[in-house]
């Protein structure tokens, strides 16, 4: 059963005007192979052919939807029109950005921006090429906790798949400066599983921008992008976790997460663990894990773009949950977790996480650890749980099943 949620955007007409709006998207999107090729002069006359015909009309042609379905998206949204022109554009600086790997040396993007800056502040960075796995690591100050993020990517195993390193990092608010320090390690880092880009925010962007603007997926795409904090590290068959999940639960889901310490409901009081028992290797919660969160690509897609296209007036309350009043209570407006938990729990997407310390009755078969670092929203004592790393591999972690332990985002099972 769904969970409830009061003054969801997505009911009724309005729901049914989003999705079609979304469907019309794609078809655009998948047009822009077409695109890439005309002459700027013609992008320019397309996007003025738009605007003075009308969006509507376009969308009854290529959708060729039912008159009275049509009838309830008689007036787009501007944001539609908007959506339309970012791709073309989108597209154009897709065209001029195909850099090339050359090798795995680390690949500046602000030092190419004469070839298309491809990864901009609020608009989701959509790369040049497509690869089966796609690391993404977000890093603000801590130059430290990357080192040590990154040399434990050194030990992934890919199985021959090709793979990609982009890292992120952030700018200080005031003054607008990086760290110094964190690019150092950052351009400095060699990976030896694939080529890396080191994206340096041309502003502060908070954990917010960093999150939900850092991957555009293509329609269709079966690449995996695995996002990852800088105070994490990673197991070896962290990918290798990740290729099977996906192929066992492709569709209906709002990703997979690596996280299986401190996964607890959202409840104000006596919150509890949550795990899928001693039997399953996996269970679905409908809350996001961020501890190695790898989206689906089409829910993050839908993600994306209701976030950028939502009415001001939505506030992502959740009734009786800790992180409503986390939310409330710091009035910190660049967390963005909330937002995908609310998005998540009124579409019925599902989180699927890992059950491997529960099913081997050990703490030591972690995919990730969060070594609790100190940074802006932890001021603890650092953990050295390292060790905690699953460390090998068997074929009954590939052995799914098919009805899957589900849990609402308060706790309570499915």
């Amino acid at each position: 059963m769904h969970a409830h949620v009061p003054n969801t955007p997505f009911q009724g007409k309005a729901y049914q005007r989003r999705a079609i709006e979304l469907e019309f998207l794609k078809y655009i999107e998948k047009s822009m192979n077409i695109f890439r090729n005309w002459h700027p002069c013609h992008k320019a006359a397309l996007l003025i052919a738009c605007a003075a015909l009308g969006v509507v009309l376009a969308s009854y042609n290529m959708l060729n939807k039912p008159s009275e379905q049509v009838s309830t998206i008689f007036e787009f949204d501007n944001s539609v029109l908007e959506q339309l022109q970012m791709l073309i554009v989108r597209s154009d600086t897709e065209q001029k950005s195909k850099v090339p790997f050359t090798s795995p040396a680390p690949i500046d993007t602000n030092t190419q921006l004469e070839v298309g800056d491809f990864c901009r502040v609020g608009v989701p960075c959509a790369y040049p090429e497509l690869v089966d796995l796609r690391i993404i690591v977000l890093v603000y100050n801590r130059h430290k906790s990357l080192k040590k993020l990154l040399d434990s990517l050194q030990d992934l195993v890919l199985d021959g798949d090709s793979a990609r390193l982009e890292i992120f990092v952030d700018r200080i608010p005031k003054g607008n400066r990086p760290y110094s320090s964190t690019i150092k390690v950052a351009e400095k880092f060699k990976w030896r599983h694939g080529a890396t880009r080191v994206h340096v925010r041309q502003r502060h962007t908070g954990l917010l921008g960093q999150w939900i603007y850092s991957w555009a997926p293509q329609v269709g795409t079966k690449e995996i992008a695995l996002i990852l904090e800088d105070d994490l590290s990673v197991s070896p068959y962290a990918y290798k976790w990740l290729r099977a999940v996906r192929n066992a639960y492709p569709t209906d889901v709002q990703g997979y997460s690596l996280q299986s310490e401190n996964v607890k409901d959202v409840k104000l009081k006596n919150r509890r663990d949550l795990h899928g028992g001693t039997i399953d290797t996996v269970f679905m919660y409908r809350v996001l894990g961020t501890w190695g969160f790898a989206p689906h690509p089409e829910s993050w897609r839908e993600f994306q773009h209701w976030f950028m296209t939502k009415n001001a007036s939505v506030k992502p309350y959740m009734p009786d949950s800790i992180i409503t009043k986390w939310y409330k209570d710091s009035g910190d407006r660049n967390m963005w977790s909330i937002w995908h938990i609310y998005f998540s729990s009124s579409q019925g997407f599902s989180c699927v996480y890992n059950n491997l310390n529960f099913y081997l009755n050990t703490t030591s078969a972690c995919l990730v650890v969060n070594r609790q670092e100190k940074g802006l929203h932890y001021h603890g004592k650092a953990v050295n749980n390292i060790g905690n790393l699953l460390r090998f591999w068997r074929d009954d972690f590939e052995q799914f099943p098919e009805a899957i332990k589900r849990f609402n985002y308060n706790g309570t099972e499915m």
